[in-house]
């Protein structure tokens, strides 16, 4: 018995001996291999200067800019100094009082002898109306308080192709007609100091009264109305 336990004991020595042996025989190898294993990896390694160099970037030809340059606009005002020739453009032939037809001799006549107040300055635009100022026997416009206005008949060519007459009393027109060139007439109405007052009747293409419209100190009081009559 004594025997058996001592081989025991001898069997279990050997043993922490030889594990704890094998322990420092690996701890030993390592420690020898590791920085031969170390170098041998970073030696091995490329350096900056062993790498390839990056491709150059392609090389992009730039056209030539074209010669051709555009001409510059057209001025649309001429140069300082400079007068530009205007396109001719035909005149239209004046109206003459001898192109209007008249409803009978007597009525020519009697256009003939009243005054002609045709070169009188454009209606609009700026210029006053005829029968918004007091006139003389020429049509030349005076002030409220000066005598001398003309009482009568007068005329003057209007738009192309019209003719219209003028009633005055002291200077103030009461009272106007606008006739075409066939002899139709195309408007009437009254006036007071001015203004357009009272009723104002315009004709169409047949003669038959289109519209009436009433006036009370140059404001409509009534619509136009259409009638459809034909004048007397």
């Amino acid at each position: 018995l004594s025997c058996s336990l001592l081989l025991t004991l001898l069997d279990c020595s050997d043993r922490r001996w030889l594990a704890g042996g094998m322990k420092f025989f690996i701890c030993g190898i390592c420690a020898c291999t590791m920085p031969l294993f170390f170098s041998s990896v970073f030696g091995q390694s490329p350096s900056l200067s062993d790498l390839p160099s990056a491709p150059s970037p392609p090389t992009v030809k730039i056209p030539p800019r074209p010669t051709f340059i555009p001409p510059p606009p057209p001025r649309l005002f001429p140069k300082k100094g400079v007068s530009s020739p205007l396109p001719s453009v035909q005149d239209s032939p004046l109206l003459q009082w001898t192109d209007f037809t008249f409803a009978s001799p007597r009525e020519k006549e009697f256009w003939d002898e009243i005054p002609d107040w045709s070169n009188l300055p454009p209606e609009g635009a700026g210029s006053p109306l005829i029968p918004q100022l007091r006139r003389d026997l020429n049509g030349k416009a005076l002030s409220k308080d000066v005598s001398g206005g003309y009482t009568g008949y007068a005329k003057k060519l209007t738009l192309p192709g019209q003719r219209t007459i003028y009633q005055l009393q002291n200077g103030w027109v009461t009272r106007t007609m606008t006739w075409g060139k066939d002899g139709r007439k195309l408007e009437e109405g009254t006036y007071k100091i001015g203004r357009k007052d009272g009723l104002w009747v315009s004709y169409d293409q047949t003669g038959r009264i289109q519209s009436q419209v009433t006036y009370q100190a140059g404001q409509v009081v009534s619509l136009p109305q259409p009638i459809g009559k034909t004048p007397r």
